[in-house]
């Protein structure tokens, strides 16, 4: 199953408290084919999961939900946040055992 870093978790809290969403809301990773060998992951602030999502649970009960192909994808996965040179947030993916 996925895991969030507290730095993510933070971050994820932060963005959700600026865009005024309500206590379920989370961030949602959908998966999306873009050709035979490739998937891109999109993320998006949402109020809730939808139906059939898993809810993974973070530092303070922060919500990170995954579509059926997301989860599968990420189910080894790590979820990072950190700011860059410029200040710009940015999530990072990263196998666990690192």
């Amino acid at each position: 199953m996925l895991t969030v870093t507290d730095t993510a978790a933070e971050t994820i809290r932060t963005l959700l408290a600026d865009h005024g969403a309500p206590e379920d809301g989370g961030l949602r990773i959908t998966a999306s084919r873009e050709t035979e060998t490739e998937t891109a992951l999109e993320l998006a602030l949402v109020a809730t999961g939808e139906e059939g999502d898993q809810a993974v649970s973070a530092q303070a009960g922060t919500k990170v939900y995954l579509d059926r192909q997301a989860a599968d994808i990420l189910e080894d996965k790590l979820l990072d946040a950190h700011k860059d040179v410029d200040g710009q947030l940015n999530f990072a993916l990263r196998e666990q055992s690192e």
